[in-house]
């Protein structure tokens, strides 16, 4: 069996800098596997800097005037058309994040410890957790909250939330 392949050296830049080099070989040279194999890596981390445009979105957020320390936002597309994405706050409530540039749900969740208790009679003690951000922000299929990033833009979103209905 003729192990060979027709191809030629490419190297391009995509457009975000990355770089994408696949390496073929002339007819009658022979290709080692691990080569093979190398080529192909490399080129399967090359490859995601050559996809859609991104957007970046940063901002605060504060439930009843108080910063959300080490709150989980989570983006989801609204149409399904962009990546999920996450991200956590910090001591002050900031976050950034790269999007899809398209329109998402946000959903602003906190857990925290409200007890302990056994999950099975012998077993030792867990934390019990509970949501400590209303439900019209912290459930996906409740949330009130939209964003829309801008590709190649960075939006910024602050999310002042209440505990009560106003």
């Amino acid at each position: 069996m003729n192990d060979t392949r027709e191809c030629v050296m490419q190297d391009r830049v995509c457009g975000d800098g990355a770089r994408l080099m696949a390496a073929e070989v002339a007819v009658g040279q022979r290709v080692p596997r691990r080569f093979a194999a190398l080529v192909a890596i490399v080129a399967m981390v090359l490859l995601p800097g050559c996809g859609p445009a991104s957007a970046v979105v940063s901002g605060t957020v504060t439930l009843d005037g108080r910063p959300v320390e080490e709150g989980i936002v989570q983006f989801f597309p609204a149409a399904g058309d962009g990546q999920t994405q996450h991200a956590i706050t910090n001591k002050i409530g900031a976050y950034r994040v790269s999007l899809s540039p398209v329109q998402m749900l946000v959903q602003i969740r906190k857990p925290k410890v409200v007890g302990q208790e056994r999950m099975f009679p012998d077993s030792p003690l867990v934390d019990k957790i509970a949501e400590s951000i209303p439900p019209r922000y912290s459930d996906r299929d409740k949330t009130e909250l939209r964003i829309t990033p801008v590709a190649g833009q960075t939006t910024v979103a602050d999310f002042a939330l209440t505990s009560e209905l106003k």
